[in-house]
């Protein structure tokens, strides 16, 4: 976090003391990249945690209608070239939920899809809702999966055929298990 403040800090300065606008994005691409590594080791504190059955998740009633649009909004900044499209309820969806943890689930999602479907890749959400239960939908253009494969998408560290290199490995793991 203090890497954090100090990119956020230097942006400001640079902003004020009238630097060019390339110097400025430097900044903010150092800012930008900084929260990137703190939710990579958030990533990894939190699936140490499952593992270890330690993980403690603070449930509160939550909108998950403005989480899907924070996190949507998050992803559009992170990959210009991507196109999300969203099906949502005009009104707030409310449920009692850890909101970190649909947060994660999100944010995974969206970067699998960028990993695997490109950066320009398509992604459609969609949440509604039923009598007994909340639906959210998240689905991409990309190559999809082999069925051969399906079984072991959501086991630690399952990689699948290799096509893409990279990420941890725990991503659908960890979202499997914060759903659950």
């Amino acid at each position: 976090t203090s890497v954090i403040g100090l990119g956020q800090h230097l942006g400001r300065r640079l902003t004020r003391a009238g630097a060019e606008a390339a110097t400025v994005e430097m900044a903010t691409s150092l800012t930008s990249e900084a929260f990137r590594l703190n939710a990579i080791i958030e990533r990894w504190m939190g699936f140490a945690e499952l593992h270890s059955g330690t993980a403690r998740a603070t449930v509160q009633r939550i909108d998950l209608r403005e989480t899907v649009l924070r996190q949507v909004s998050a992803a559009r900044e992170r990959h210009d070239a991507m196109t999300i499209t969203t099906r949502l309820p005009d009104e707030p969806v409310t449920m009692d939920s850890a909101p970190d943890a649909i947060a994660g689930i999100l944010d995974n999602l969206f970067e699998n899809a960028a990993r695997y479907a490109g950066d320009d890749c398509e992604i459609a959400v969609t949440l509604w809702c039923e009598p007994d239960r909340i639906l959210l939908r998240v689905r991409d253009n990309g190559p999809g999966v082999p069925e051969a494969q399906i079984p072991h998408l959501f086991e630690r560290f399952y990689r699948g055929d290799g096509r893409v290199k990279g990420g941890l490995s725990i991503g659908l793991y960890v979202s499997r298990s914060l759903a659950e």
